[in-house]
């Protein structure tokens, strides 16, 4: 047990041992590197370093993003919002537990409303539909209208429901 303890000690004093080294190296390095000696590559100082240069914003989007930040739900507000009588969003429940995106978007589509986006909410751990989705229509009246007409309409054997969706 003592000859274990021992090689444990022999190997922290080795591994102290070349830490210091390694620091004095860095030292040396650091201090040739400040002073102007060394060696210089000049394909080296060619290459540029830094972030690759980006197109610049213009004047208006760079106003746009300063807005948004200053005021992160006026999009919302502008456009109804979520969980306005008035908004773009609705839920949709009571859909058949094999119904897709796609499905769903062509039945808002087929009625003649334009589909923004229509998310499918699945269970995390099985990746099964929940049974319910949000879809989002590009304009407040025609959520009006949706909800009017596909609300209580039966799609893949099953009675759908439709309202306003509810702010997070």
């Amino acid at each position: 047990m003592a000859r274990k303890t021992n090689h444990g000690f022999e190997r922290r004093k080795r591994e102290k041992a070349r830490q210091e080294r390694a620091a004095a190296r860095r030292t040396r390095k650091q201090a040739r590197s400040s002073s102007g000696g060394g060696l210089k590559d000049d394909d080296l100082d060619a290459i540029p370093l830094g972030p690759p240069p980006v197109d610049k914003a213009t004047d208006a989007e760079v106003m746009a993003a300063v807005e948004r930040a200053m005021n992160p739900g006026a999009a919302h507000q502008r456009s109804g919002g979520r969980g306005h009588p008035g908004g773009s969003r609705l839920f949709v429940g009571n859909l058949d537990f094999g119904t897709d995106e796609q499905e769903l978007r062509d039945l808002f589509k087929e009625k003649g409303f334009t589909v923004v986006e229509a998310s499918l909410v699945k269970d995390r751990d099985t990746g099964r539909s929940r049974g319910f989705a949000f879809v989002e229509l590009a304009k407040p009246d025609e959520a009006a209208k949706a909800i009017e007409t596909l609300d209580g309409t039966e799609f893949n054997g099953r009675d759908l429901r439709i309202n306003p969706a509810d702010q997070r």
